[in-house]
């Protein structure tokens, strides 16, 4: 014979798991006013050398630009 398991407690869900804490991208899909953390990377000014925050990660190849030269870059 097997063991013998105490029967599952119903807890609402089909499965008997909350899947809002065990999974947080579910969390975020369900819950549109959740915001996942936003970080952010020192970086250079590839035009006046100025050191910047970014909310990317600098790939060395891709020139970063801080807001003034980005919007001279941009309108050029």
């Amino acid at each position: 014979m097997g063991k013998q398991f105490p029967p599952r407690k119903e807890s609402g869900s089909r499965n008997g798991h909350n899947n809002s804490s065990s999974r947080p991208y579910q969390r975020y899909q369900k819950n549109p006013h959740y915001k996942r953390p936003v970080y952010y990377y020192n970086a250079v000014c590839t035009q006046c050398d100025r050191r910047i925050r970014v909310p990317f990660k600098p790939d060395g190849i891709r020139p970063v630009y801080c807001k003034e030269c980005f919007k001279k870059v941009r309108y050029m």
